[in-house]
């Protein structure tokens, strides 16, 4: 029985593991074949810079984690014991860039490494700007640099230009709106010129206002008189006086009878007949009188359209005038 049993174990299940085991180790060398089939092959050059990013996060991970593992003295190396980690401390690399410390102008700002302004601005490499600037991106150091040489030079340009020559005592130069020059002195008269005129008409209207009221009639007579006396300053007058004679013997009487066989000298004389002295038209034909003795324009045709009062007045004083003689010349001496 012992050995019946012996082989049943041994033929069921014995040869059945040692089976299953040779399949299992070779599935996984299969498995193992196909995957080195299928990945890629790294070799030491790739495989440099791997290396390098495994040393550094392991340095990192030494550098975040400084405690380890520590026994008590009386235990052995070998026991088990709590772990024992200090507090972590967080190492950022150095960028480049350098923190202020705190302060009341300077809190968390960060500054930037000062260009060197001393640095020559290459004027071939790069096009300028009108204002001097060279074109791309720079800082404003260096703008501010380049702008300030340019102004040096354009005013040492005009330096140049003007020489020694002293313009202190030179006149200054006026122009218009369009750009003319403006001669001052030539100005200066025209105004002088402008204002005079406008003083000799404002002068002409004040005369003219003032002469509004006053009788021409007697203007004349005065001017009249003023040039007799102006001619007669020597009380002597000759016979052989030719101005004088002259005079006389150019004036025309209307109780001339030689003018009735000289037409010309008798039209002369009616033309001054209806002539008012100040030179105006008079009336040619005879009109009814008024109590002021006006004449009527030169254009009435002779129609009275008036209310009759000026003939009513004339004949009351006519009546009074007839009364008064009458009580004069009958009245009886006593």
């Amino acid at each position: 029985m012992s050995s019946s049993l012996a082989d049943y174990l041994a033929k069921n299940y014995l040869g059945t593991d040692s089976k299953k085991k040779r399949k299992t180790h070779r599935d996984k060398e299969s498995r193992d074949e196909k995957k080195l089939a299928d990945t890629t092959i790294i070799t030491t050059e790739d495989r440099a810079p791997i290396n390098n990013i495994h040393n550094n996060l392991q340095e990192e991970e030494s550098q975040v984690i400084s405690g380890v593992v520590d026994n008590d003295g009386d235990e052995d190396e070998d026991e088990e014991g709590p772990l024992k980690i200090k507090s972590r401390k967080i190492v950022k690399k150095n960028l480049g860039w350098k923190k202020v410390k705190s302060g009341d102008d300077h809190d968390n700002k960060i500054i930037r490494p000062k260009a060197d302004v001393t640095t020559e601005i290459s004027e071939k490499a790069k096009p300028k700007l009108e204002s001097g600037a060279a074109a791309g991106l720079h800082t404003g150091a260096e703008v501010s640099e380049a702008i300030r040489l340019k102004q040096d030079q354009e005013y040492n340009q005009y330096l140049e230009t003007l020489g020694d020559v002293d313009h202190n005592n030179e006149e200054t130069i006026h122009r218009d709106a369009k750009g003319n020059i403006i001669d001052i002195k030539k100005l200066k008269e025209l105004r002088k010129q402008e204002i005079s005129v406008k003083r000799a008409k404002l002068l002409e209207e004040q005369e003219q206002i003032k002469s509004l009221n006053k009788d021409l009639l007697k203007d004349l007579d005065q001017r009249q008189e003023f040039e007799k006396l102006q001619k007669l300053k020597s009380m002597n007058v000759y016979k052989d006086d030719l101005e004088l004679n002259l005079k006389q013997t150019s004036q025309l009487r209307t109780d001339d009878p030689l003018l009735m066989y000289d037409e010309t000298k008798a039209k002369e004389l009616q033309k001054g007949r209806y002539r008012s002295r100040t030179g105006r038209k008079l009336y040619k034909h005879p009109y009814p009188e008024n109590r002021f003795n006006i004449a009527p324009g030169w254009r009435w045709d002779g129609i009275d359209r008036s209310n009759g009062f000026e003939r009513k007045w004339f004949d009351k004083q006519s009546e009074i005038n007839t009364k008064k003689i009458l009580n004069y010349t009958m009245q009886e001496d006593y």
